[in-house]
Parts: C-alpha cells; structure tokens; sequence
C-alpha cells in the first residue's frame, strides 16, 4: 500500500509534503531522495547514485548500500513509490516541483512562438510563482550545480517572457515591475533592460529609462568590465532623443 500522495519541493529548500525530515533517514538517504526527485520520475543508475553520494570513494558494495538506503526510504514513502529496472532506481511522485516549472515554461514557449500572449504570460507567471529559490540550495557538487544552472536558465527564460508578454499587451505598469524584479535576480540580463527602457519610454518617462540603463551599464563595468550591448546602446540613443524631446517616437522597435 501507498502511504498517501508525494509532494516534493526541490526550489528554495528540500521538502516532502507532510513528512518530517528526520523521519526521511540520513543524509545519504535523502540526498538519494533529492537525487531520484530531480529525476521527475526517470530511472537513475546506481552508478550515477553512488557518484552522488560516494564521489571518488564509494563503499566496497556501493549498490547494496544504495538497496539499503531505499528500502528505508520505501519504509517511509511506501513500497510502490521506487521501483527498480535495469536502468536503475526511479521515483513516482504526486508533485515536485521543478517539473511542474519545467512543464509551464515549455508552455509559455509554446504559447509564445504561436502568439498567444495571453496564455504565454498565464503560464510565465504561474511558473515563477513556483520558483521560490535557488534549486537545493543546501546541496554541493558537481552534480547539482549542472542541475542549479539548467534550472536558474529556464527562470531567466521565463522573467523574460513574463515580461516581454507584458510588453507585448501594453501594460506597461506590469512590465516595469516584473523588468525590476527581474534585474534584482540578475542585474546583468540586457534582454530584460531594454523590455524595462521600452516600457518606460512607451509610458513617457525617458528619465527612468535613462537611469535603469546607467545602473546596469555601471553593474557591467564594475562587476564584468564589459559595455553595454550594440542592442542596448541603441535603445539608450532613443532614450536620449525622448528624454531631450526631440520627438522619438517611444516605442521604437530597438531589440
């Protein structure tokens, strides 16, 4: 029998729903758990499980180790909840929540290369409501830094769809706020700088367009010792036009 739905939450900390963490065993055994949620439900070899808990010095049986290690956490999730195959150990899960932003930043893409803002934008902002944080932050390794980096991409992604979508739909106040939030979480993406200039020239305030593009070109030079973007120096030659009333139109198509 099934001890009742799983719920896993891998962004901002590690969680499953309704279990306490101490009752999950030890470290290796959840990180094994952290390991088959990432998953989202794929097998996972046992070779790819000991590199994860041994690194360069497993146990002499690691894949005995790992049998044991399941079955206390089968004793807690219940029976049916790993399997094993040929390719490995394999989690069923209810929800977790890093496919659940995997599957809505797959539909705002969808929605957007078909035109559909509307549906683009729902789905961007239901995904960033589900990224609440950095992906296992209490994790180390190579091992989820390849996965932290794959899943910090697809939020990047989907601020800027967020706020392109905004853009696109003319609601400039949304726009705004949602290019701030972004550049607070990433204060080097030009993409998001130039959605931000264009909303603020298309809502008549050349001066704030002015000024989110000095804080992030001194963020560049400061931080990285690079210039802003051709793409962006051009949109702050627009700005500069607005800003000395020259009769710029404040929607100007600059990308």
């Amino acid at each position: 029998m099934d001890n009742g739905a799983v719920r896993v939450r891998l962004l901002g900390r590690f969680e499953v729903e309704g279990i306490a963490e101490r009752d999950l065993g030890s470290r290796k055994g959840r990180s094994l758990l952290k390991v088959l949620a990432i998953a989202g439900g794929a097998p996972v070899s046992v070779d790819r499980i000991a590199e994860v808990l041994w690194g360069d010095d497993p146990p002499a049986r690691p894949a005995d180790q790992v049998g044991v290690l399941v079955s206390r956490l089968r004793g807690v999730l219940g029976p049916e909840r790993i399997t094993r195959s040929d390719a490995g150990y394999a989690l069923a899960m209810d929800r977790v929540d890093v496919t659940e932003l995997g599957d809505l930043a797959a539909a705002a893409s969808r929605a957007r290369a078909e035109g559909r803002t509307g549906a683009a934008r729902a789905a961007a902002t239901a995904a960033l409501a589900i990224a609440r944080g950095q992906l296992l932050p209490d994790e180390e390794g190579d091992w989820i830094e390849v996965e932290r980096a794959a899943v910090a991409a697809t939020i990047t992604s989907l601020r800027r769809v967020a706020v392109e979508m905004a853009e696109g739909d003319g609601d400039h106040v949304s726009a705004t706020a949602l290019a701030e939030q972004a550049l607070v979480a990433d204060p080097y993406d030009e993409v998001v700088l130039r959605s931000l200039m264009r909303a603020h020239l298309a809502a008549g305030r050349p001066a704030s367009a002015l000024a989110a593009y000095a804080r992030v070109r001194s963020r560049l030079a400061e931080d990285l010792g690079v210039p802003p973007t051709r793409e962006t120096e051009a949109l702050h030659g627009v700005a500069l036009s607005a800003a000395d009333g020259d009769g710029v139109s404040p929607a100007a198509p600059v990308r």
